[in-house]
């Protein structure tokens, strides 16, 4: 069983049909006065996938900019970004923009 892993500084492989995704940054709104505009409900989770699983047959590939449901998979930080595991199936779409 062969893993795809991101790039060699990246130690962390999933194992079967997961997927490891790298968090990105939700676009932050705020008021003139610099108050901060809760939007999270309007906003689909972004992430780019860091590594893939050597059971994983879809479509995505390292690099790609998914989107995945709020609070889905496994949330953990490595070298201070935040990364999640995810289950091939929790991912919804890829970003082709």
């Amino acid at each position: 069983m062969k893993t795809k892993p991101a790039t060699e500084a990246f130690k962390v492989i999933p194992e079967g049909n997961r997927v490891i995704v790298k968090e990105l940054p939700r676009k932050v709104e705020r008021t003139l006065q610099g108050i901060i505009i809760p939007n999270a409900d309007k906003q689909a989770p972004i992430a780019e996938v860091v590594a893939i699983g050597g059971e994983y047959k879809g479509q995505v590939k390292v690099g790609d900019k998914v989107f995945y449901q709020d609070h889905s998979g496994f949330p953990f930080t490595n070298d201070g970004f935040d990364y999640r595991i995810l289950y091939a199936l929790e991912i919804l779409a890829i970003d082709k923009r």
